[in-house]
């Protein structure tokens, strides 16, 4: 790390340029923080909480950063934004004017932010090579499914789900169940670009494997999934 100068006749440094010594000064203290309270005996791990040591390198611990959006490039993403406004429950948020840099032409397409999530969908410039992958990402993920790439939201009413994608006919087959390894019904359905969607009525709590359903009403199942690590309902 360079230290930030403070000659009286230096050029005063960036907002940037701050933020980023700031945070790196900040994950220096948190490392700093683990081994003292690894010496005290009061350092959990993650992944084990029962073994008292660190497992994350120093150099790990030293990147700041959070999740901000998933892009996708799409063959229309008009379409593509209707499908995610109407079935999934998105909605439409600003977006830049973004030019190409090369060539200054415009870029089109849409920023979404739904349950959590922020989708940011690009208007394809191969109109035909996106088509031509399409037909064969659908065709290995019909293949292939559930074990393919794809992100999940959790949702109540899933039969009522299941339902309305099936009466719009909505690309989707059905996985799992109650008595599967991990206790979870999924719903797995495609967009019109041919990416992955799965629907699930649950998920196991960070750190555990499977839903636990036995015993418990709707209303305490509801309460339980709302406090599992902003999990996204929809």
């Amino acid at each position: 790390m360079s230290a930030i100068s403070m000659h009286p006749n230096s050029a005063s440094p960036s907002r940037e340029t701050v933020d980023e010594e700031i945070n790196t000064l900040r994950s220096r203290l948190e490392y700093l923080e683990l081994l003292v309270a690894k010496q005290d005996g009061r350092a959990g791990v993650r992944g084990n909480p029962n073994s008292g040591s660190i497992d994350a390198a120093p150099s790990s611990l030293l990147i700041k950063a959070e999740f901000n959006h998933l892009a996708r490039e799409c063959i229309d993403a008009e379409v593509t934004a209707d499908f995610y406004c109407d079935i999934l429950g998105f909605r439409r948020i600003p977006r830049p004017n973004f030019e190409d840099e090369e060539n200054g032409n415009p870029v089109s397409g849409a920023w979404l932010h739904g349950h959590g999530l922020n989708l940011h969908l690009i208007q394809t410039n191969n109109i035909p090579l996106r088509t031509t992958l399409l037909g064969e990402r659908v065709k290995h993920f019909y293949a292939n499914w559930p074990s393919v790439d794809h992100f999940a939201f959790v949702c109540k009413d899933f039969e009522e789900k299941e339902e309305m994608l099936r009466a719009r006919k909505v690309q989707c087959k059905r996985f799992g169940g109650e008595d599967s390894k991990a206790g979870i019904t999924q719903l797995m359905l495609l967009d019109p670009d041919g990416n992955v969607v799965e629907l699930s009525d649950c998920a196991p709590p960070v750190g555990e494997v499977h839903c636990s359903r036995e015993g418990k009403c709707e209303e305490e199942k509801d309460n339980e999934n709302l406090r599992r690590d902003e999990l996204i309902y929809i």
